[in-house]
């Protein structure tokens, strides 16, 4: 269940933390809640994966759990300081709130269609049936599909609704209506059991009486995105992490459907130590990053290039291919949205913008991608002591800030089905 996170009344500030925990590394961030002022971030911290010249999805559970670890001991070493200061009082910490993107979340998207022998009037208990019957589905596929894996068991993350329809019109909030006919597109999001109770454990650890909020990457990307461009109702979504790309596609306002492929940003840094042997991924990197300021010599700088080249088409091939996949079933729209932290969303965006990809067909408009930036969210969120606000953790933190009517009266609604579980 989500809760409100302005349950104060006039001016009383809310502490809450959130993390954002992907196949990367972790970012956390504390921030102000106050009704009527934009959110104050006043302290944020990223702990990034080491990257390995080998990737091993054994080590990625205890390689998170270390960088969480760590990352709230930042948080109660220098973070706590920070929110006091900002606020001049002690402020606790009542929400935590963690975002999982691949490979920790599973999500899917179920269209469903309900036609009655005689009029039927759409309970909350109806609703909450149907959440249930669909999750249960929904937890037992993800556990057979990973039979092979070390980890069966998973919890329900999400269960959203994105859109109704009451005999055959589209309407916000349908309880209480008379149907004849019914349709419901949900949401549903699941994490490993064992990942869950890791989280809780570490932040319980510091902070025992908080609430932990479990979210999809995926679900929170769309909904902030849905608002911010709300002429848009169809468009793709792209997430580039450390080891994996995420590419949603979002039709008539609801997720239709989401691939992944592993092969995200690090990558690049595995690619390079191939081609040259003998150095490490911090060398890489760094390499990288001086070809790119334009200072490496023209022999090293020609070398990398051509690494960067082939990098690029590797990735390119792999997410048309994911739209090739989805154009078996649909159009795809045409504008595309890149989050990948740093200047690495400017880059993968034009690469999907100067790409042709042949599943548009002669004669159609184009994908064009923009970059996902951090100045996107200056005039709903403050960034205290003049930093940079996160672009991912950016994100977060205008999903739980949204204000409008539709936002609020649907975790009311949500808070209602839900507790008759």
């Amino acid at each position: 269940m989500a809760f409100s996170w302005f349950s104060g009344k006039g001016k009383e500030k809310n502490a809450g933390i959130l993390f954002e925990i992907s196949s990367s590394g972790v970012g956390a961030s504390i921030v102000v809640f106050e009704t009527g002022i934009k959110p104050t971030v006043v302290f944020q911290f990223r702990q990034t994966f080491p990257v390995e010249s080998r990737l091993d999805n054994r080590k990625f559970l205890p390689t998170m759990t270390e960088a969480l670890s760590v990352t709230v001991g930042e948080i109660a070493a220098k973070g706590l300081i920070r929110l006091e200061s900002y606020a001049g009082r002690k402020i606790p910490i009542k929400r935590i709130m963690c975002v999982f993107s691949s490979p920790w979340d599973v999500s899917t998207t179920r269209a469903l269609h309900f036609k009655f022998e005689q009029s039927f009037v759409i309970s909350p208990t109806f609703l909450n049936d149907v959440i249930a019957y669909e999750g249960r589905n929904f937890l037992a596929a993800v556990s057979k599909s990973n039979k092979d894996a070390g980890e069966r068991k998973h919890i329900l993350a999400e269960r959203d609704i994105l859109k109704t329809a009451v005999n055959g019109y589209p309407v916000r909030y349908p309880t209480g209506r008379q149907a004849d006919d019914f349709e419901m597109t949900l949401f549903l999001s699941a994490l490993p059991q064992a990942l869950n109770r890791s989280v809780e454990r570490i932040c319980q650890r510091q902070f025992p009486d908080s609430v932990i909020e479990l979210y999809s990457a995926t679900g929170v990307y769309f909904s902030v995105l849905r608002r911010m461009v709300p002429d848009e109702r169809s468009f793709i979504i792209t997430h580039i992490g450390g080891e994996t790309t995420d590419v949603s596609v979002v039709k008539d306002n609801a997720i239709t459907e989401t691939i992944s492929f592993p092969l995200g940003r690090n990558f690049v840094i595995r690619r390079l130590m191939e081609e040259i042997s003998g150095i490490t991924p911090s060398v890489a990197l760094s390499m990288i990053n001086v070809h790119q300021s334009g200072d490496a010599a023209p022999r090293m700088s020609q070398k990398l290039q051509s690494v960067l080249s082939q990098v690029e088409a590797d990735w390119v091939g792999l997410f048309a291919d994911s739209m090739h996949d989805f154009a078996k079933d649909f159009f795809l729209p045409t504008r595309v949205f890149v989050l990948a932290g740093d200047n690495a969303a400017g880059t993968f965006a034009d690469l999907i913008t100067k790409q042709t990809l042949p599943v548009r067909g002669h004669g159609t408009p184009p994908i064009v991608a923009e970059a996902v930036k951090p100045e996107l969210f200056h005039n709903t969120i403050t960034c205290a002591a003049g930093e940079e606000c996160d672009p991912f953790l950016s994100a977060e933190i205008l999903f739980l800030n949204l204000q409008s009517a539709e936002q609020k009266v649907y975790f009311e609604r949500r808070g209602k089905i839900e507790a008759k579980t």
